[in-house]
């Protein structure tokens, strides 16, 4: 018989997302606590089809959000007290952030009396610690998880230095991604099919096309990326001319853009796509430039924490490349494709590089296409997941 797992989490009520979770099931007697579709918000909410249960191989509970501000940390889950102690569960992980309601619902749900939970944890992405009142008030929450909880799971390097610096034992800490790629929806496509692709978002077919998909902030390296354009651009260097740039999103410099667009003809912009169909864009570019850059800033810190865009353009056949900051350098695992945060001319280096010797380019492709078959498919991931799991220390099933 299959160990029992409940797993708590608004990201799996994105059917893209919860593919992972049918992976999950081979190991697991599982059952999922989300929130209702319609909670999640315009960028999810409209392209999510209603749930056939009987296509899912585990048990799926959609719960209403309750709070001032749905989908937030601030909101919780009517109903997802009495499913905790509706049955006896060998584990119980919740993916929120350490501080949120949801979090402390699930909790005390998990240890108040009539509760039958074997095995508590949760999942953390937080990778930055956090400065003044806020940063102790934090602490005392990591120092309390770890007192009451059995086992963490971080998506990051430094969110287990994070919590193992807090007290938990290293021997219940995992790291493992919260999600991995479906390779069924993310996957590479004949030349035909890009240039199909590329005419439908107006770009050139034959061109080296490089871009960046996600929020138009400065803190992305977007500014950056531009930068090592224009450099490429102005150079003397023939490669330069096959140089075409795409942005795929929104945000606070999308005026500037499109003021910068205007006298480069290289420069495109495209509006966001629903989340189910981002694998187009990705599946149009020879390379996806995430240059994100730490944020230390009044009081605001962080860093980037997985960058799940980076695997997601390599299962499409593109080659990610990524500063240094925060997790980028294990999700990508390869020195040659890094560059320090904000080094304008180093990006500037890697897109010519590319450009100029497409055997190299070629090469770096198919070797994080292997990479990313070991360890970020969803199966990887879940896989990495239930054998942390199940060889936990002092868990019967070690």
């Amino acid at each position: 018989m299959k160990p029992s797992l409940l797993i708590i989490c608004h990201t799996y009520a994105v059917p893209e997302h919860a593919k992972k979770l049918a992976s999950l099931a081979r190991f697991f007697d599982l059952t999922c606590a989300t929130v209702m579709p319609r909670f999640l918000g315009a960028q999810y909410g409209a392209s999510i089809p209603p749930r056939d249960p009987a296509s899912c191989s585990w048990i799926h509970y959609e719960l209403p959000a309750v709070g001032r501000t749905p989908f937030t940390t601030a909101a919780m889950l009517a109903g997802l007290s009495p499913l905790i102690r509706s049955r006896s569960w060998d584990y119980v992980l919740v993916e929120n952030e350490p501080w949120s309601l949801v979090k402390w619902q699930t909790l005390l749900a998990c240890r108040l009396p009539g509760a039958s939970v074997q095995h508590y944890g949760e999942f953390t992405w937080e990778n930055v610690p956090r400065p003044g009142l806020k940063g102790i008030i934090l602490s005392w929450v990591y120092r309390l998880t770890s007192l009451w909880a059995d086992f963490w799971v971080c998506g990051n390097q430094a969110a287990a230095r994070l919590v193992m610096h807090h007290g938990m034992p290293f021997q219940r800490v995992i790291v493992c991604p919260q999600l991995g790629v479906d390779s069924g929806s993310f996957h590479p496509v004949t030349k035909d099919e890009r240039h199909a692709l590329r005419a439908s978002f107006d770009l050139p077919a034959e061109s080296f096309v490089t871009g960046f998909a996600g929020r138009l902030v400065a803190e992305k390296g977007v500014l950056d990326l531009l930068g090592a354009a224009d450099a490429l651009h102005a150079s003397d260097n023939p490669d330069s001319t096959r140089l075409h740039l795409a942005f795929m999103g929104t945000g606070p410099l999308l005026e500037h853009l499109h003021e910068a667009s205007k006298a480069r003809p290289w420069l495109h912009l495209l509006p966001p796509l629903p989340h189910d169909q981002v694998q187009h864009f990705l599946q149009c570019l020879d390379l996806l430039c995430v240059g994100s850059k730490p944020v230390n800033h009044k009081g605001e810190v962080w860093e980037e924490q997985f960058g799940h865009i980076l695997i997601e353009a390599i299962a499409c056949g593109a080659l990610s490349i990524g500063s240094t900051s925060g997790a980028i350098p294990e999700v990508l695992g390869d020195e040659a494709l890094l560059f320090p945060p904000g080094d304008v001319p180093a990006i500037s280096r890697l897109l010519l590089r590319s450009l100029a010797d497409p055997a190299w380019h070629q090469r770096k492709q198919q070797e994080a296409r292997s990479r990313l078959a070991r360890l970020y498919t969803h199966d990887a991931v879940t896989e990495q997941l239930a054998s942390a799991l199940l060889r936990l220390p002092g868990l019967p099933c070690s």
